[in-house]
């Protein structure tokens, strides 16, 4: 495209927009046309798949996946426990199957199930390897992008239900729970735990829900097993929060802690 005159380097560039505008229209329609209700209710499917998506400049897309990138909703599920917010969906991503790749298989190896959701910040699905995505400039656009954090709360609220769990993962989960506080959009109610990963009593849109700040479950993947026993302990701590607070509900804070540290400590030390 260098070789190309000015006007028409820019014509190409419109186009290229155009062409991904229509893309995630096409496959968000597409993946909404096949999502079924298992509450057989119209008003509040059990499946849902939102069309809409942050706004991010292409240059900016380009910057962060040079090997190129698809849009990619993840379809979510109202009737599972588990929410994780993260920075961007894996690899060559299908967004209908949210749960197929490598570090969904291992969250599914801790939890002993797939009840749980995925909830992209920067919802593209990189073309090329992952290695290849400029991550740094991808947490500092999240960072730096209040209205990042909004989408991603709003993709949240209609699956949140009282005593659900939402895991914020690594530096840009972090930076979305942040700015979500900062925002007054999300009220941290309660501290539970402050050792790692932290646990928080919170309260979004009316819904009181338990947030974990864990480091990404990819984490044990991508750093050839030095953090293994970190990220499943993260991953341990969500899953205990989650049955405790079904089985028990009413607990204090105080009191839901040491149940989350018994179990820590008889089942996966601490660490």
């Amino acid at each position: 495209m260098a070789s190309l005159p000015f006007g028409e380097r820019k014509r190409v560039q419109s186009m290229q927009l155009d062409l991904t505008a229509q893309k995630w229209v096409r496959r968000n329609s597409d993946a909404a046309s096949n999502a079924t209700s298992v509450f057989g209710n119209e008003n509040q499917p059990n499946t849902q798949q939102s069309v809409s998506a942050p706004c991010i400049d292409h240059y900016k897309l380009v910057e962060l996946f040079p090997d190129g990138w698809e849009p990619c909703h993840f379809v979510t599920d109202r009737s599972r426990c588990i929410h994780f917010v993260a920075a961007y969906p894996p690899s060559k991503a299908s967004v209908n199957e949210p749960l197929n790749n490598a570090t969904s298989r291992n969250i599914t190896s801790i939890l002993k199930h797939e009840d749980y959701n995925w909830i992209d910040a920067v919802p593209f699905s990189p073309e090329g390897r992952i290695k290849n995505v400029k991550f740094n400039e991808l947490a500092q656009l999240v960072e730096t992008r209040p209205d990042l954090a909004q989408n991603v709360a709003d993709h949240l609220m209609p699956l949140l239900k009282t005593k659900d769990v939402v895991y914020f993962s690594g530096v840009v989960g972090l930076s979305v729970y942040n700015e979500l506080k900062k925002s007054r959009c999300l009220e941290e109610i309660a501290i539970v735990l402050q050792c790692s990963p932290e646990v928080a009593q919170c309260r979004l849109n009316g819904i009181v829900f338990y947030a974990v700040l864990g480091d990404h479950p990819s984490l044990g993947l991508t750093s050839h097993g030095k953090h293994v026993k970190r990220v499943n302990s993260h991953l341990r701590c969500a899953k205990y929060v989650a049955e405790i607070v079904f089985v028990r509900p009413g607990l204090k804070s105080n009191e839901l802690a040491e149940a989350i540290l018994e179990r820590m400590e008889k089942y996966a030390p601490f660490r």
